[in-house]
Parts: structure tokens; C-alpha cells; sequence
């Protein structure tokens, strides 16, 4: 069981890491500053375990069928979560950089945009590559 733990821990850290590569280029491209590197990545590490749970949450409380509104659609659900993402670090980017909320919301749009993207392409192979992940941890 421990071993399972591991395993998932590795697939937590993984996103998190693309997750953290991606918005954070993406905010340094617009913001043209190291720091807002910075500041994308702490918004990150708070943002997407978080959001990872709750997906984690939706597929566990889905399979013993505990809570109708779980029925939905998973990208539905996946969606909604992505969208309080993206208030979420715009305000975080608002508050801490003193910019306008305009341009705060759109480098959150277009970096959870692209991290989400990149996130369905990797779980699109998650099958492939976590099989093999958790065989050679179990190993």
C-alpha cells in the first residue's frame, strides 16, 4: 500500500511540475520578469494539488457511486474546477503585483489554457505510462 502511495505521490509531482513549467513560462513571457516566474509557481503549488484532489475526489466518489452530483460529466466537473483556478491565481496575481485585474485574468486564462492542454495530452498516455510507473515502483 505504501508503495501505491509512492506511486501516486510521483503522478501528484509530475503534474505539478508541468503545471509549474508551463504557466510559468507562460507568465514570463508576458510579464517579461523573473519574479512573476516566481509568483506563478507559489500560485501553482497551491492551485494544482488542490485541483488534483478534487478530480481525484470526483473519480473516487464516481466509482462507489456516493453523490449524484458526481454523474455529471467529468470534464464538466474538470471544467468548473479549471475555472476556479483561473479567478483564484488572477486574484493572487492582482494582489501580490499590483497590476490591473484585466491582464491579471488573462495571463491566468491563457496559462491554465496551456497547462491544462498539456495535462489532457499526458492523461490522454496516463494509462500507458502510470501502468508502468506504479509496476516499477511496486517492483
Amino acid at each position: 500500500m505504501i508503495k501505491l502511495l509512492f506511486a501516486a505521490t510521483l503522478i501528484f509531482a509530475f503534474y505539478l511540475l508541468v503545471t509549474c513549467l508551463v504557466e510559468g513560462a507562460v507568465a514570463g513571457l508576458v510579464f517579461r520578469k523573473f519574479r512573476f516566474v516566481k509568483y506563478s509557481i507559489a500560485c501553482n503549488v497551491i492551485t494544482n494539488p488542490l485541483l488534483n484532489l478534487w478530480l481525484y475526489l470526483i473519480a473516487f466518489v464516481r466509482e462507489f457511486g456516493l453523490l449524484e452530483l458526481f454523474e455529471t460529466d467529468w470534464h464538466v466537473l474538470f471544467l468548473c474546477g479549471e475555472v476556479l483556478v483561473v479567478f483564484v491565481e488572477a486574484w493572487i496575481y492582482h494582489y501580490i503585483l499590483q497590476r490591473k485585474m484585466a491582464l491579471c485574468f488573462l495571463v491566468s486564462f491563457l496559462a491554465n489554457l496551456c497547462s491544462a492542454a498539456v495535462g489532457l495530452v499526458f492523461m490522454w498516455f496516463e494509462e500507458q505510462w502510470v501502468s508502468s510507473l506504479v509496476e516499477f515502483v511496486l517492483a
